[in-house]
């Protein structure tokens, strides 16, 4: 990584605002992640996109069980290939809801070859 003081005026607002983008990113996915109930613990209010990691508070940030269980599938080396090529083969983006559902019919699917 390259220091702020060794950089020129030139270099250094591109640097910044590079670093302002990225924080931005960051911010716009743990709200994705903290709406989807996905993660837990971290407190987050926005006012402004460059003071906008100031204002990001976490107790103590963890994966919710929907988060693990997400985790966990596509950890999965036999079911996650199964869930991309049912979403890709049914046409519909790979939305949260999407994957969700997908899981959920593949394990039905698999649980029941193992019992019945």
């Amino acid at each position: 990584d390259i220091e702020p003081d060794e950089l020129s005026d030139a270099k250094l607002v591109d640097f910044q605002k590079s670093h302002s983008e990225d924080k931005y990113k960051l911010i716009c996915h743990i709200e994705l992640l903290l709406d989807s109930g996905l993660i837990r613990g971290i407190e987050l209010t926005t006012y402004d996109i460059d003071e906008s990691l100031n204002n990001l508070y976490s107790k103590r940030p963890r994966l919710s069980m929907a988060g693990f269980d997400l985790l966990d599938a596509m950890r999965n080396e036999k079911l996650w290939p199964k869930v991309k090529s049912t979403i890709k083969t049914v046409g519909v983006d790979m939305s949260l809801t999407a994957l969700k559902t997908a899981i959920d019919v593949l394990t039905r699917q698999a649980i029941a070859g193992v019992i019945g």
